[in-house]
Formats: structure tokens, sequence, C-alpha cells
């Protein structure tokens, strides 16, 4: 998945492994994000990065990544390259 870096990705939020009663932030299951992927690495957060300095997004640090699905140390997350649905 290394790959996406650079790339505009959309990021779904699967599973809150920390939060079962409700995120602080109000980012449950189902959560999606748009966002260039600027960081994607085990130790440190997944990072999105929008059009502007407001358009940011992290979360916990990543602690496995396995094909396109990141568990971090608070949920699992889908990632896939976004491709934008033109009419």
């Amino acid at each position: 998945m290394k790959e996406l870096v650079g790339k505009k990705v959309m990021l779904t939020k699967l599973e809150s492994i920390r939060y079962k009663d409700g995120h602080p932030n109000g980012i449950e299951k189902g959560y999606m994000q748009v966002g260039t992927l600027t960081n994607l690495e085990v130790g440190q957060p997944l990072v999105l990065n929008g059009a502007s300095i407001r358009d940011y997004f992290h979360t916990s640090t990543v602690l496995k990544i396995e094909g396109n699905l990141v568990h971090t140390k608070n949920s699992i997350y889908k990632v896939e390259e976004f491709v934008p649905n033109i009419v």
C-alpha cells in the first residue's frame, strides 16, 4: 500500500477498537475521509492532507498493514485510491 503515499485516497473506518461507546471526536464506524496520503508507516499515525490546512486528518499509531487494511491502536481502516465519480 506504500504506492498510495502521495496519492488521493478514500479512508473508511471499519471498526473501533478502543472507543466502543463512541469516539470523543465523533469518528465512528463508517466515517469516510478523502485526502492525499502523506504518511503510512507502522509506528506512526496515518496522515491525510486535504486542500487546505483545515483539511488534515490523522489516526492513532499504525500497528500493522494488511493489504488495504490499516490496523491502528484505536481502529481499523480501509484505504483505497480515490477515483472521482465523473458523469
